[in-house]
């Protein structure tokens, strides 16, 4: 396999110079909805910063009922089946956003009565922001860590995707900014269905309502960092007291620098607080200027007579 991809790209790169450096993708977003048929879904949206005329993809498995979308307009676009993988090239489109969406099966096989959605992603464009999420099957939950721990497994891999809910489906996303070209993102997803009692569910709304419920409040109190750190757990409120002391927007590197951790475990302990707006990130060249979007108050010091 490792010897058809080598192949593979030299080909691909010999034949689309164009596509790889005329145009910089911003926004690479990848959507696999998976069913209980043990197929996949995808959405793969392509946004370029500029307008272009060509756009290639590929995928590592036979991809069909393939329908393309140009800045919402269905076009129609060459395809070839290969040993390794399905290629798709649309030609004269000029547009500036492709979706590809198409059909993909023999990416969900068994592996100790559980089911595994394994995919593999060659980085074949420079992008920013590199994103992929997959939705489990309705009643579908992640894996229990103890069905797996023997194989030296997660129920997730890489292990920097955060698994989350919408409150109907589970779903794990993973984002890169700025993946390498040539890489490789090997995603991972062990799931079975749910057939316990509706719990779980129950605790999951539980907790959908607890987070509503806290932001109406927060929104209604205008509530400060101050009386927002008890809240946050211990590395959250570490890199808030960080930002706190800088008084200012924050070079992520420096960050990391500061809590002496992983990147990948910065960049999620930025995203969940991100995610409940206490933070924002801002795209500076190739890294991320953190600034907090909640006030804090300051200590009051005595007036000297």
């Amino acid at each position: 396999m490792k010897k058809y991809m080598i192949i593979f790209f030299v080909i691909f790169f010999a034949i689309s110079p164009i596509k790889v450096f005329a145009a910089n993708l911003g926004n690479w977003e990848t959507t696999v909805s998976l069913d209980e048929l043990d197929s996949a879904i995808f959405s793969v949206v392509l946004d370029y910063n500029s307008t272009v005329d060509k756009s290639d993809y590929f995928i590592m498995a036979y991809a069909e009922n393939i329908d393309v979308l140009v800045d919402n307009q269905s076009v129609v676009c060459d395809r070839e089946f290969l040993d390794v993988g399905t290629f798709i090239k649309c030609n004269n489109i000029h547009g500036k956003s492709v979706n590809y969406r198409f059909r993909a099966r023999g990416l969900i096989n068994q592996f100790n009565n559980l089911n595994q959605f394994t995919l593999k992603l060659p980085v074949f464009e420079s992008s920013d922001r590199f994103a992929v999420t997959v939705e489990l099957p309705l009643k579908s939950v992640l894996a229990d860590k103890s069905k797996l721990s023997q194989f030296s497994l997660e129920p997730f891999e890489p292990d920097y995707g955060i698994s989350g809910t919408d409150g109907r489906i589970i779903f794990v996303r993973w984002i890169s900014d700025k993946p390498k070209l040539g890489d490789r993102i090997d995603v991972s997803v062990f799931y079975e269905e749910n057939n316990q009692s509706p719990v779980l569910w129950i605790v999951v709304i539980m907790i959908i309502t607890s987070g509503l419920a806290f932001g109406i409040w927060f929104w209604l109190h205008k509530q400060t960092i101050d009386s927002l750190l008890p809240i946050l757990n211990a590395d959250e409120q570490r890199l808030v007291r960080i930002l706190m002391e800088g008084k200012k927007p924050m070079n992520q590197k420096i960050i990391v620098k500061k809590m002496d951790y992983s990147k990948s475990k910065v960049s999620r302990i930025i995203q969940s607080l991100e995610e409940r707006g206490i933070l924002k990130r801002i795209p500076i060249g190739r890294t991320n200027l953190i600034k907090l979007t909640v006030g804090h108050k300051r200590e009051e010091r005595p007036v000297e007579k």
